[in-house]
């Protein structure tokens, strides 16, 4: 019985964040957000390709995929933007916004429903953030999406 309720819970928060309007926000400290800078960051080492489509990353629908779940998930996120670097090799900083976006996934941690993460990342010289969505439920090649750079070593 405890399942069945653990799952309904579940189910109802996924398809009550369908929209990507609606997203679980994320902790603010003093009222910012906390941000992570990529120079404080191991990155991946192996993420050097840019993407040859513009709406990697961008959309809900395109999303990254970094796998992960619960173990390594988080921490794959925090590394992956981390691997990243502005058009002329700026150290960017980002935040997680929260969980939005639910999809259909055999990999999820309860049913098969899973939550996208957003990210918002910046830069210096940028006007406005750019909006990601990553999953850490699915894993697939990873690229760099466009408009931004592999991050030197």
């Amino acid at each position: 019985m405890k399942k069945l309720v653990l799952m309904l819970c579940v189910a109802v928060c996924c398809l009550s964040c369908g929209s990507s309007n609606k997203v679980t926000s994320t902790t603010r400290v003093n009222g910012q957000l906390p941000m992570y800078s990529s120079e404080n960051v191991a990155p991946f080492l192996d993420i050097t390709t840019v993407s040859e489509d513009a709406t990697y990353g961008y959309s809900e629908k395109n999303p990254i995929m970094i796998g992960g779940k619960s173990t390594d998930g988080a921490r794959n996120q925090i590394r992956y933007f981390a691997s990243l670097a502005g058009p002329n090799g700026e150290v960017v900083r980002y935040a997680r916004l929260g969980s939005c976006c639910g999809y259909k996934t055999e990999n999820a941690l309860f049913g098969d429903y899973a939550l996208l993460d957003k990210y918002q990342l910046t830069y210096e010289g940028l006007n406005e953030p750019l909006i990601f969505y990553i999953s850490l439920y699915d894993e697939e090649d990873t690229f760099i999406p466009k408009g931004l750079t592999a991050r030197k070593r």
